[in-house]
């Protein structure tokens, strides 16, 4: 045989064996570079939970190389079960609360996406490519990528495609001179092997917790040497989709290319949800209020009425927030207008607007929406965009003329600790006294004055009246005592005086709670027919809160419009409840300008909620905007919009002056004043008697003594 027929028969064979690699590698992907991948892929994303779907499964027996793998994946930690790719029993195992779930589907050359019984089919009617599940797609067809735009992935979809392109030669010096976390070992299974398949399809792994290097399986498998295997790269490309129903919407970016000896080293950072903000121009679907009518129907309990809507058209500042957020995310809006808001008509169904959110029709609502228990189970909400309330309008109460401010400051608790100290300071002093006058004995010094617990009495009280101080003190123990009792003096002073000239300078109101409201003869009333007695009826069953009773008392009190209730209570004791956005915006252009100056706002703490745009629970768009809305916090023009949807209350000029004292104020302090007076009177006059008794005693004695002689006198001249 000639040299040329011995190397054409050489070509020939090579050939033959170069087509029988390339078709049994087309044939089946899970080859030991899939199999690394797979185990490098699941720590490179942080899961430790994975479902792996593969056509063989299920139909032949389990191939060894399913049963390394799922070996390795035990060593890493990594809890997995495999599954055949057609419809699974379960679609519970999907959704895992706690973490994400990594789904790995091994496709073959010839396997279709299209067909109805594919697991990845079956997952796009369920609607099963959310954040929550990361899929990974192996497959040896480069034609795939064509296919996945058809599928129902969203802008939150996490889905990675492995398309097998190139080889590279895998040596023993590649292979030994990298380690991973939890390798592979490369081998086939022979024929001699025991292929009996499990009774059940779905092979499931624990993890375990050794850990060895690819060189110690190498080793153990007898590969040590040089290994001539003809193993793939991988490129690896995200995908996604900016508007689900929108094919022409699909992304997808090349991560890069991983192999067996670079692994991960020359592929990007997976991007995240809150990295894909460039929705490239394409529509935000946006619901909002139709304000064409002031009236509209809408249903409560079950039952039709005409409701006044007292809410304000803010449509103007809303669409200022949504042309900012879609401006930061570079897409395009789309209005949709609906009669109202929407309201609850029975468990889980809502109307208008909120059911256009909830079954997803809009991808947003445009509206200042209550966050409440009752939506939360039904939707989402972005980030909080201000707060809402009702609170009682008003003519505030004239205040009385006699206000006892000498007395006002004394409560029963400041008393009882002034007292309390000033009997402390008292027992430290006679205690001080006490042990100075024992060392001036033992040192044979001159005893000091004697105190007692009267003179220490006097003392304190003239401490406190800042009379000054009987006792001089010599010991640097008293003298601290004596700096401290003049201290608490002067603050306790300082603090009556100011208590004083606030009381003075400073208006403020009697009514500080609904029962002081009550007691000050007040109507209360709301608008007939409106939302603000929609919500007090919905207080009225629940009685969580003494708002309910504004419902009973105000029934009768009621009016037909905004206008009619704040005139009423800018001239008349009359209070309405109303909602503030409503209150402010109408007291804003009331006529007579007086009025508004005449109307104070009575704050109802219990009725803020916290107002937000509501969004569907598994909205794709929830998380770019809120980071839409935290921009528009940090710049400060949600404040500036904040302030137009919510304007504060008119600020009126009005001289300010300090209010005379008159003579009813100060006749606690009269009184105080002549009842010390002849208190010190009747202690003069009894101490005077007390230091003149023996004189006034001897003084009555000599008289009376006297007068006896003048009488014996008297008589004894008479007998004669």
């Amino acid at each position: 045989m000639s040299d040329a027929a011995r190397w054409g028969a050489v070509l020939v064979v090579l050939v033959t064996l170069a087509l029988h690699c390339k078709c049994q590698e087309l044939d089946d992907p899970l080859t030991p570079a899939a199999m690394q991948l797979i185990t490098e892929y699941a720590s490179w994303r942080n899961l430790d939970h994975l479902l792996i779907f593969d056509t063989t499964l299920g139909k032949v027996a389990v191939p060894n190389n399913f049963i390394q793998l799922m070996d390795c994946l035990s060593q890493c930690g990594v809890y997995a079960s495999m599954y055949s790719t057609q419809v699974p029993r379960k679609w519970d195992m999907f959704h895992i609360s706690k973490h994400r779930l990594g789904i790995v589907v091994l496709m073959k050359y010839n396997d279709s996406i299209d067909d109805q019984d594919h697991i990845m089919h079956k997952a796009s009617d369920q609607r099963l490519f959310g954040e929550q599940q990361a899929w990974l797609l192996i497959s040896n067809n480069p034609i795939v990528n064509a296919r996945l735009q058809y599928l129902s992935l969203g802008l939150t979809s996490d889905l990675v495609l492995a398309t097998a392109t190139g080889h590279h030669e895998l040596t023993s010096d590649s292979t030994t001179s990298s380690t991973t976390k939890c390798p592979v070992q490369l081998s086939w299974s022979s024929e001699d092997e025991d292929m009996s398949p499990p009774k059940d399809n779905n092979i499931i792994s624990k993890p375990m917790m050794e850990h060895n290097s690819v060189a110690e399986h190498l080793a153990t498998s007898g590969l040590s040497e040089r290994l001539t295997t003809m193993l793939p790269h991988y490129e690896l490309v995200q995908m996604y989709k900016i508007r689900r129903d929108d094919d022409s919407s699909f992304v997808f970016t090349a991560l890069g290319s991983w192999g067996m000896s670079m692994h991960f080293e020359n592929v990007r950072t997976f991007i995240p949800v809150e990295g894909r903000q460039n929705l490239m121009g394409f529509p935000l679907v946006v619901g909002y209020k139709n304000w064409t009518a002031a009236i509209q129907s809408t249903s409560y309990q079950g039952r039709k009425s005409e409701v006044y809507d007292t809410d304000v058209d803010d449509t103007k500042n809303l669409q200022e927030i949504m042309k900012y957020i879609a401006k930061s995310l570079n897409a395009t809006v789309q209005y949709k207008a609906y009669p109202s808001v929407g309201t609850e008509i029975q468990d889980g169904v809502w109307s208008d607007l909120l059911k256009a959110v909830v079954t997803e029709k809009v991808d947003f609502g445009l509206a200042k929406v209550t966050v409440t228990y009752n939506k939360l189970n039904d939707m989402a909400f972005t980030h909080v965009i201000m707060k809402s309330s009702y609170n009682i309008y008003m003519h505030p109460p004239e205040l009385s003329v006699s206000k006892d401010i000498y007395l006002t400051p004394f409560t029963f608790k400041l008393l009882l600790s002034v007292l309390g100290m000033a009997i402390l300071l008292a027992l430290i002093m006679f205690v001080d006294s006490l042990v100075a006058n024992y060392k001036a004995r033992q040192l044979d010094e001159a005893q000091l004055e004697d105190v007692n617990m009267s003179y220490a009495t006097l003392w304190i009280v003239g401490i406190l009246t800042m009379q000054g101080s009987i006792w001089t003190p010599i010991t640097s123990s008293g003298n601290m005592i004596l700096i401290s009792s003049l201290m608490f003096a002067l603050i306790i002073y300082n603090s009556y005086a100011a208590f004083i000239t606030s009381i003075l300078s400073v208006t403020t109101s009697d009514i500080t709670t609904l029962e002081d409201l009550f007691a000050n003869d007040y109507r209360v009333g709301y608008i007939q027919n409106s939302h603000d007695e929609i919500y007090l009826q919905s207080l009225l069953q629940k009685q969580t809160n003494d708002l309910h009773i504004i419902y009973l008392r105000g029934y009768n009190s009621r009016v037909h419009n905004i206008e009619t209730g704040l005139l009423k209570a800018a001239t008349s004791r009359y209070a309405l409840f109303i909602s503030t956005s409503a209150a402010r915006h109408a007291i804003q252009v009331l006529n007579p300008y007086t009025c508004r100056c005449q109307i104070q706002e009575f704050v109802l703490r219990s009725t803020e909620e916290d107002v937000a745009f509501p969004l569907s629970k598994s909205s794709p768009y929830h998380k770019i905007i809120n980071l839409g809305v935290m921009r528009l916090k940090e710049s400060g023009i949600l404040s500036k919009i904040h302030t137009q949807m919510l304007p504060n209350m008119p600020m009126c000029s009005t001289e300010q002056s300090f209010v005379s004292a008159q003579f009813g104020d100060i006749l606690s302090a009269v009184g105080l004043f002549l009842a010390g007076v002849i208190l010190a009177l009747i202690i003069s006059i009894i101490e005077c008697i007390i230091s003149y008794r023996r004189e006034l005693t001897i003084g009555v004695r000599q008289k009376t003594r006297h007068f006896c002689v003048k009488i014996k006198e008297y008589v004894r001249n008479f007998e004669f």
